[in-house]
């Protein structure tokens, strides 16, 4: 890591660098209005001339800006300074999943599973906003230290309804989590990120990738190709309900993988209960005896004909139950067929009309969600175009809304135990300001919403705290080396040093003004800026010529002071060459008429006036 201190924009301290990619530099850094760590993103500098790669970082921003989820490590500013752009992301501390891939070697089925949940809601949510991410790998996915996962990187994400991208542009993409339509430059959907979400999950259970090889092409045409290789016969332990879903969101075929993001989460949340692999042993067991040999008949004797007549009255009665029986099973299977209709996202009492449309019962649960508006339908079982029958029902999940939740008291507490008790809830603590104050720094004054509002999950309780109390010092008539100590010490922070010019010596280097003024109160980290006296110089330009010179000449020019003495104020080598001359800056404390003396190579050679103004 490369520690460095550097003020971007006047608010971003910028602390050391934290990653380094192909087209982004990232940097850990501090946001000094809220004393925030957070992550700043560079496009770097040579590729700020290259149109293509500064579209796409613009492109991150956009997608980005479009979020807000946390299960996404979501967008705080976006700048451009020094001729730089940069984005200011919330900062994740932690490692990223290929790290805990590498280090563990397997990640526990469930645990992979629990993983794999928030990725797919990270990307619900910008399926949702209308950004397809392109490049989903463990690289990208950042495991913070409490637990929460992020999906970062939107570097090279599209907008699902912009142009139809270049041939070129649409393989971006690690290699070893491209689908085949990426792969092969296909137009990509949402479904691209599925079959990378797949390998993810592949990765994560069995310790590799699915596909390697020695170069990228031959990697490629093995997601074009070659047959997805079974998650059980590398890692037996896992279900065969977390094996199928593997297979089905790495199908080759997009059209046959889960469509969306929700799909696969109730897949997955189903192969966590077991409930799947209930339902695949159901249909092997089906399909099983679909396919048993029928037994083979002994050959009969010759019947008696009074045996013969009694089987021909009971053949009759066979043909017309069969014939009332067959009609009624004819009736129930074409009559009473129905499909599951789509209604995910559809609002309730809509959805109600359409499934008893199709004559099927429906059965309400309710649970809170934080995006979707109460009495919509989150989800729907079975999935849309599952065979039914009239009269079947058909379990919809149903959204209350947002969490509710009262807003706790958090004044005079300090801001770690106000973000804790937040949190716990679903609420997020934002300063606005810090003021003077006798309480012990950091400590909550003021807070809105008030204690006792209802807010809803996600919402924000902003928070004015004590900076402390600081009377600032009187730091005129100081030296700068006294005043800079004095502000250090107070944990005040130096700013602005202006000069002011003075013709008296004993003021040179001492504090002529200061903001904020002696006496004023302020809070811990207050910039601090000085003005400082510095000797007034007078000045002129003089001519210097220089004789012919085969081996070249050193130049040395001495200002002649009042008492005799000498001081220099040029010295150079000039290269061997014909007659020539240059000019050069000479100064005093002191105006008026001023006498020069040149050397070339240590021997006297010509005396110079010249009138110092």
């Amino acid at each position: 890591m490369t520690v460095m201190e550097e003020l971007l924009s006047g608010r971003y301290r910028l602390l050391e660098v934290i990653g380094s990619g192909g087209m982004a530099v990232v940097y850990r850094a501090e946001d000094i209005r809220t004393n925030k760590p957070v992550a700043v993103k560079f496009l770097k500098q040579e590729l700020e001339e290259d149109d293509e790669f500064a579209m796409r970082f613009q492109r991150e921003a956009e997608a980005v800006s479009r979020m807000s989820h946390h299960n996404v490590v979501n967008l705080l500013d976006v700048g451009f300074e020094n001729e730089r752009h940069y984005l200011v992301m919330e900062y994740v501390q932690g490692q990223t999943l290929k790290d805990l891939i590498r280090k563990k070697g397997r990640v526990k089925p469930t645990l992979a599973a629990q993983i794999t949940l928030r990725i797919l809601a990270a990307l619900n949510h910008a399926h949702a906003n209308g950004v397809i991410h392109r490049d989903i790998k463990p690289q990208n996915i950042l495991v913070h230290a409490d637990g929460h996962i992020k999906v970062a990187d939107f570097g090279i994400a599209t907008r699902m309804n912009s142009e139809t991208l270049s041939r070129a542009d649409n393989v971006i993409g690690s290699v070893h989590y491209i689908s085949p339509e990426q792969a092969s430059g296909k137009e990509i959907g949402i479904t691209s990120d599925i079959y990378s979400v797949g390998v993810v999950l592949f990765e994560m259970m069995t310790g590799r990738v699915p596909y390697d090889g020695d170069t990228i092409v031959s990697v490629a045409m093995q997601h074009l190709r070659r047959e997805t290789p079974s998650v059980r016969s590398l890692a037996p332990h896992v279900t065969p309900g977390l094996a199928y879903v593997v297979s089905k969101a790495m199908e080759k075929d997009p059209s046959k993988r889960y469509q969306s993001a929700q799909q696969m989460g109730i897949d997955l949340q189903a192969a966590l209960t077991g409930e799947l692999d209930k339902t695949l042993r159901e249909e092997e067991a089906k399909a099983a005896e679909t396919a048993l040999p029928q037994p083979v008949k002994p050959k009969r004797k010759p019947m008696r004909p009074a045996v013969r007549y009694f089987l021909i009255a009971c053949l009759s009665l066979a043909v017309i139950a069969s014939f009332v029986f067959g009609s009624y099973g004819v009736y129930n299977t074409v009559v009473n067929y129905a499909t599951a209709p789509d209604l995910t996202g559809m609002e309730l009492s809509a959805a109600i009309r359409a499934a008893q449309r199709e004559r099927i019962q429906t059965r309400l649960i309710y649970v809170n969600h934080p995006t979707v508006t109460a009495d919509f339908v989150i989800m729907q079982a079975p999935e849309y175009a599952t065979p039914m029958r009239r009269g079947d029902t058909m379990v919809l999940t149903v959204s209350s809304g947002p969490s509710l939740f009262v807003v706790p008291e958090i004044t005079n507490r300090l801001i770690t135990d106000a973000v804790a008790e937040l949190q716990r809830i679903g609420l997020v603590l934002t300063v606005t300001e810090r003021v003077v104050s006798m309480e012990p720094i950091d400590t909550v004054l003021e807070q809105f919403p008030e204690p006792g509002v209802v807010c809803a999950q996600g919402d924000k309780v902003q928070v004015t705290v004590s900076g402390g109390y600081i009377l600032m010092p009187e730091l005129t008539g100081l030296t700068f080396e006294e005043a800079e100590a004095t502000i250090n010490l107070l944990g005040l922070m130096p700013g602005v040093m202006e000069s002011l010019n003075t013709t008296d010596p004993e003021r040179v280097g001492i504090i002529a003004a200061q903001k904020p003024s002696g006496g004023t109160p302020v809070v811990t980290g207050t910039v601090v800026a000085v003005s400082v006296f510095a000797q007034v110089r007078y000045r002129a330009l003089i001519t210097v010529s220089i004789p012919e010179s085969s081996q070249g000449t050193q130049v040395k020019i001495v200002y002649i002071r009042e008492d005799g003495s000498e001081e220099e104020q040029y010295s150079a080598m000039h290269a061997a060459s014909t007659d020539s001359e240059f000019q050069t800056d000479v100064f005093s404390d002191t105006p008026g008429d001023a006498q020069y003396k040149v050397y070339l190579n240590g021997d006297f050679y010509t005396d110079i006036s010249v009138l110092l103004e």
